[in-house]
């Protein structure tokens, strides 16, 4: 008998193997799929297939619950790792994360799905420090996975601040989120237009006309697609964008608006005077907040029930418009008047829980806002929390290096705090952590900490 016929008769059957690899899926779930996603398991006949196409043919319908689990608990282990896992090379880890959200696509994984909506933002945050090749790119994937599986519109705020944000690659996928999206918590489909599909597509558009007319024909592209997705008369497209625009800057949307002249020139124009329905508007700052702020301290009881109910109607607006700056800005305003001492007073603040909370909702919806970060660390700080102040402190310094607000109060909190060690000042002084593993080593250490936090 030759050594190769030898081989061939000692190597299992491909049916063995695959039983082989559901029986450790029984015994052990998250080392079966770490194994699955590494590549390390044959599986016979569907040896050739990636696993997103292999495992639908020949997972048992009693066994998805099981790789669900062991899915998410493989996940949540990564998520608590920046590094490379031992013996995997960056390409090998990056097919492994996109094949890990695209399984839990193609398999309908509830728990991992949950599990991945539940921290988008620290999710993607991760995902942007791994590995990522054009045929193997896991954040794809990712939004995918989240755009399709939406029982509610808690991901409204993320798929906002990624259209804000204008990448080629992820806005458009951002968009189809937002178009994935229910009109409702109770999941209910939109019957049509999503308004806040159209201020997000604005806030797309405005942060590419910043950039230069250069980028006019990737966003009108955009335009043209959804136009076709939506089959609508010029008309009723005109007052969708008419309605979005109109609570905005006209100084900051003027650009876009000649952009927005070449496909729907009607929404320039006045509204028809037969148009009878009131625009949705968020409350005015100077007319409706700033009047409340100066009988705070007198009566903060009943003022304090009004300005809650002022800043529900933010978020309400936010959440119908999908226009998060006025929410952002408030926020932002109110919680730094609630950091400051009271009238009459030198000393303390007003309330920095409120101010707290008041600044998580302004990164959850703004995360690439420098101001939403140094209020939420300020309040941090004020609260007497400063492990996770200082940890958002210096991530904000990091993620916005040129802004010199990040950086001086940073220092001004290490001086309050006698910690501004001769280190510590040394490190203030470098942009760029890369250039120092130390210091690359310290953002690693902040990114972990900061990450913790329910806003991240």
């Amino acid at each position: 008998m030759s050594d190769l016929q030898a081989e061939a008769d000692l190597a299992p059957a491909p049916q063995d193997s695959v039983q082989q690899w559901l029986a450790l899926l029984v015994a052990a779930p998250e080392q079966a799929v770490d194994e699955l996603l590494r590549g390390a398991v044959w599986l016979g006949t569907y040896a050739s297939l990636d696993p997103p196409q292999a495992l639908p043919q020949f997972l048992p319908e009693n066994l998805t619950d099981t790789f669900d689990l062991g899915l998410q608990t493989w996940l949540a282990k990564q998520l608590r790792h920046t590094a490379l896992p031992p013996n995997v090379t960056a390409k090998q880890y990056a097919k492994a994360l996109a094949d890990a959200f695209a399984l839990a696509q193609t398999l309908g994984l509830s728990l991992t799905q949950r599990w991945c909506r539940d921290r988008a933002n620290a999710l993607w945050r991760w995902l942007g420090s791994q590995p990522s090749f054009a045929s193997r790119e896991p954040r794809a994937p990712f939004l995918r996975a989240l755009a399709l599986d939406q029982p509610n519109r808690d991901l409204l705020g993320f798929w906002v601040a990624l259209c804000q944000q204008a990448h080629a690659r992820w806005a458009p996928l951002a968009l189809f989120g937002l178009r994935r999206m229910p009109m409702d918590d109770e999941g209910t489909a939109s019957p049509g237009l999503p308004m806040p599909l159209v201020s997000a597509l604005i806030d797309y558009g405005l942060t590419l006309a910043r950039r230069g007319d250069a980028f006019k024909k990737q966003w009108l592209n955009e335009v043209d697609l959804l136009t076709a997705v939506y089959p609508m008369s010029t008309r009723p497209w005109a007052d969708r964008f008419r309605e979005a625009l109109a609570p905005r800057d006209q100084a900051a949307v003027r650009p876009l608006r000649h952009w927005l002249d070449e496909r729907f020139r009607a929404a320039n124009e006045a509204a028809p005077t037969t148009a009878a329905k009131r625009l949705l508007m968020p409350p005015h700052w100077d007319n409706e907040i700033r009047p409340l702020l100066d009988r705070y301290d007198a009566q903060t009881q009943p003022v304090e029930t009004q300005l809650r109910a002022q800043m529900d109607r933010h978020l309400h607006y936010a959440k119908a418009a999908g226009d998060s700056h006025f929410l952002v800005v408030s926020n932002c305003r109110l919680a730094n008047f609630l950091l400051q001492a009271p009238a009459g007073a030198t000393v303390g603040v007003r309330d920095a829980a409120w101010a707290t909370d008041l600044a998580q909702i302004a990164v959850q919806w703004a995360p690439g806002n420098h101001r939403g970060w140094s209020v939420l660390a300020r309040s941090l700080d004020a609260k007497g929390n400063w492990p996770q102040a200082q940890s958002v402190f210096w991530y904000a310094r990091r993620r916005f290096p040129y802004d010199p607000q990040a950086h001086n109060q940073l220092g001004h909190a290490l001086v309050n705090w006698d910690e501004l060690s001769d280190e510590v000042l040394q490190s203030l002084r470098v942009y760029d952590t890369a250039a120092d593993p130390n210091l690359a080593e310290l953002a690693q250490q902040d990114f972990l900490a900061a990450r913790q936090l329910t806003v991240f």
